[in-house]
């Protein structure tokens, strides 16, 4: 167990230096004191920050103020968290057929227009959402806190192996092409208000073997990218040859299962962290020594809700509704992301007082409607790759369990060459005695490519019932 504390955090803090233009700013160590607020302080917080965002919604937004007037509410009536339950959630197809009435007015006195931030899609058709400077600023902010949390050295060197429309673009517009490293002299992010070192991309349309040979040509010290696109990086690397100089990893975007992270550990010898967000609200939240997501409370609020539309108790799992606290541009408050997780109530062992939550699901619109037991027998499969011996997996490369109507499965397996015979006996096996229904069959396949979503993330298992 790793724990932390106020004057330990205050002095992982000072290890980042600076610009001049920004030395007088209080905003990176005021959130450091804010990781160890009591329980109250947390909640008055909270409530402050809640009751501003609904007045300005209520007064300036449309939809905000038809809703209430409907409802026979008034914003005086949500003073505190608990207050949020009278509100109805609002639906992603609320935000995106309801765009204009979701749109503030005015905005407040010194608050200025950014632009708009669009959502891949993953779910269904693609959201946007307007956003001020400020909520946008709260994004790089809160990135210098996540690389806080995963203690990367300011200093060191940054890899980014990301999607090409996801990495800075050339001078003339265009995007990076593949094969090519698009290089900064400061961290994308954090750079604007402290030294660092250098940051260097590369685009996830390359060969799972190209990435790989371009971190042992670049040899960083940290390095953000995909679970998936980090996952396969480990299939390639089945020799398990070191990177001498990383130290660490950070995945985004996509769900870090624990299968994913026991390959990525024992063969990169790493520490492997995530954070949770979604373009129509920023950074949410960031994991600890414990595998907690600690929410970032000056940010946004997060609800875990049941079936019933309740807060989850303590180990259960729910929706996560979460409203945003900075963008006044477009106030999404209630707003549900369609992913599940598990409620967490207690404190946290790493000693950090923001309140948290435990595993990211999924998706709860795909999961809905799955027949019994479908997620275990993925997680068993998945589980199973992961604890393979390197001799029976060293050529395989990417896979994917796909669910048929009549729920039968189909694991589809890329490969560089054949698999030995006793790869595919231990999956067989391990399946006949995990699933009791004889008509729920596997077959395993080898296929020439697995197509990523239309968002670009890894699909690990899709369905016919999605």
């Amino acid at each position: 167990m790793i724990t932390t504390h106020l004057q330990l955090e205050l002095q992982e803090q000072n290890k980042w230096q600076f610009k001049p233009q920004f030395k007088n700013w209080k905003v990176f160590d005021q959130l450091v004191y804010n990781e160890f607020l009591t329980t109250e302080q947390h909640y008055l917080q909270q409530c402050q920050n809640l009751e501003n965002i609904v007045k300005f919604a209520v007064n300036h937004v449309p939809y905000y103020r038809n809703l209430f007037q409907e409802l026979g509410l008034s914003y005086h009536d949500i003073k505190n968290i608990h207050d949020l339950t009278k509100i109805p959630i609002l639906s992603q197809t609320n935000l995106i057929e309801k765009f204009n009435e979701l749109t503030a007015e005015i905005l407040p006195k010194g608050e200025k227009m950014y632009g708009y931030t669009a959502s891949s899609g993953t779910t269904g058709r693609p959201k946007k959402v307007l956003t001020i400077v400020k909520n946008n600023l709260m994004f790089s902010i809160l990135c210098q806190r996540n690389y806080r949390f995963a203690r990367f050295n300011p200093f060191g060197k940054m890899a980014v192996i990301r999607w090409s429309h996801s990495i800075p673009r050339l001078k003339d517009g265009s995007s990076n092409p593949d094969g090519e490293t698009f290089r900064l002299n400061n961290w994308q992010y954090p750079g604007q208000f402290f030294y660092t070192g250098i940051e260097v991309f590369f685009n996830d349309t390359n060969p799972i073997e190209k990435q790989l040979e371009w971190l042992y040509k670049q040899q960083p010290h940290y390095l953000i990218t995909y679970a998936g696109t980090l996952e396969h990086l480990a299939f390639a690397n089945h020799q398990k040859n070191a990177i001498e100089s990383l130290r660490s990893a950070l995945t985004i975007s996509e769900m870090l299962t624990d299968s994913m992270e026991q390959k990525i550990n024992s063969n990169f010898n790493i520490p492997v962290t995530q954070n949770y967000g979604l373009n129509e609200i920023g950074i949410v939240a960031m994991q600890c020594s414990e595998k907690r997501y600690h929410i970032y409370t000056e940010h946004c609020l997060v609800e875990i809700i049941n079936e019933e539309g309740k807060p989850c108790q303590h180990g259960e799992q729910g929706r996560i509704i979460i409203t945003g606290l900075n963008n006044f541009a477009m106030p999404l408050i209630r707003y549900d992301t369609d992913d599940l997780a598990i409620a967490l109530t207690d404190s946290c062992p790493c000693g950090r007082t923001l309140p948290s939550f435990g595993k990211i699901i999924g998706r709860y619109r795909r999961y809905a409607n799955l027949p019994e037991n479908t997620l275990l027998y993925y997680e068993k499969v998945c589980d199973l790759i992961a604890q393979m011996p390197n001799h029976l997996i060293s050529n395989l490369r990417q896979y994917q369990l796909h669910q048929y109507a009549n729920n039968t499965f189909e694991l589809r397996l890329l490969t560089v060459d054949d698999l030995p015979t006793q790869f595919y006996q231990i999956i067989n096996q391990i399946w006949q005695e995990t699933v009791k229904d004889s008509s729920v069959t596997l077959e395993i396949i080898t296929v020439d490519k697995i197509p990523k979503a239309k968002s670009g993330k890894t699909d690990y298992f899709t369905s016919d019932f999605f």
